[in-house]
């Protein structure tokens, strides 16, 4: 899947969370959900980060938002604690679902449906714009 187009059905995938447990993607994909390429080491991924909590307000629209990392769980559960994020961090052990999907940057963000249905691709930071219209699921 090395040219990531709007309408491609990604790959189904199962990841372990921070506490080891077994997350499978389809089901935790909402209507509109952003799947985020990121590396804690990063600046443009951090920025992101600070930009995702100072635009949510509800504590829900967390959900819309999944981060994916090969960094070694201990250190993402630092960057964490240590930024306050919250939105869910997924390990992707061997970059084995960014290499399926031709993902060779950070920040890379794929907007998905609950069919895992690509609906956008944002390269680099998401702005508060793009934030704002997955929380308000408009245009998609």
């Amino acid at each position: 899947m090395e040219n990531l187009s709007i309408g491609d059905k990604l790959p189904d995938y199962e990841f372990y969370d921070l506490d080891m447990n077994i997350q499978k993607l389809s089901e935790i994909v909402m209507d509109v959900t952003v799947l985020s390429f990121v590396d804690p080491t990063c600046g443009t991924c951090l920025d992101q980060s600070l930009t995702l909590q100072e635009t949510i307000e509800n504590p829900i629209d967390y959900m819309r938002f999944i981060s994916i990392s090969s960094t070694n769980a201990l250190l993402l559960k630092e960057y964490k604690e240590e930024y306050g994020f919250k939105p869910l961090m997924l390990l992707d052990e061997n970059k084995e679902y960014q290499h399926a999907l031709g993902v060779t940057i950070a920040p890379f963000n794929i907007v998905v449906n609950d069919q895992l249905i690509v609906i956008d691709v944002v390269t680099g930071a998401m702005t508060r714009e793009d934030i704002h219209k997955v929380i308000d699921n408009s245009n998609y």
